[in-house]
């Protein structure tokens, strides 16, 4: 969690000013965009786009318990250098999405969510995206409007994009809205590449 350092947002936002600890719960999200974005962030920004891999993509419409956690952690060790091991981490805890990326677009949760690749490709070391024009695509579902929901993955970066941020996961009420705008609900995940 984070929040800026501008004081004109920092009454709304719900991480301020201790991330590790929330003044309440979060709740409302409301997602409109038609995708979660894997390896973009929802607007498709040019200097916003990861290079590297994923795996063992799990979305959860829960919060998972620290023991839970620790079962996806372990599983998911084990799977990744063994693709045969793909099926374990299925059953730490229910879920709502289950895209492993390791040969295949499948989600093994049981809902048959939709996964487009848009220039990604995917082997048996999971989802490659490699820069701008790079992503994939789960079709969106209601996994997050109590507020309560939980995202794993494993990722491995490559080589930075050339801008400082790359997003991983993206989630957006409005794709093209901005992402610390307390109206537009969003899930942002990206790392800061220092090259």
């Amino acid at each position: 969690y984070h929040f800026y350092n501008d004081p004109a947002t920092q009454a709304a936002d719900l991480a301020y000013p201790k991330p590790s600890d929330l003044t309440s719960s979060a709740s409302g999200f409301d997602f409109g965009t038609d995708f979660i974005y894997l390896g973009s962030r929802a607007d498709h920004n040019a200097d916003r786009h990861f290079r590297g891999k994923m795996a063992l993509v799990n979305i959860y419409d829960n919060e998972v318990s620290n023991v839970q956690a620790e079962c996806l952690f372990r599983s998911g060790d084990a799977a990744l250098p063994d693709p045969s091991a793909i099926y374990s981490s299925s059953g730490c805890a229910p879920l709502a999405a289950d895209i492993s990326f390791i040969g295949d677009t499948t989600d093994r949760s049981g809902n048959n969510h939709r996964v487009t690749l848009q220039g990604a490709a995917v082997s048996m070391d999971g989802l490659h995206v490699n820069g701008q024009g790079d992503w994939a695509e789960v079709a969106n579902f209601d996994y997050a409007d109590d507020g309560t929901f939980s995202i794993a993955f494993w990722m491995t970066k490559e080589a930075c994009s050339g801008g400082i941020y790359e997003y991983l996961y993206s989630h957006a009420q409005n794709d093209l809205g901005v992402i610390d705008d307390v109206t537009n609900s969003n899930v942002n995940m990206y790392i800061g590449s220092e090259e």
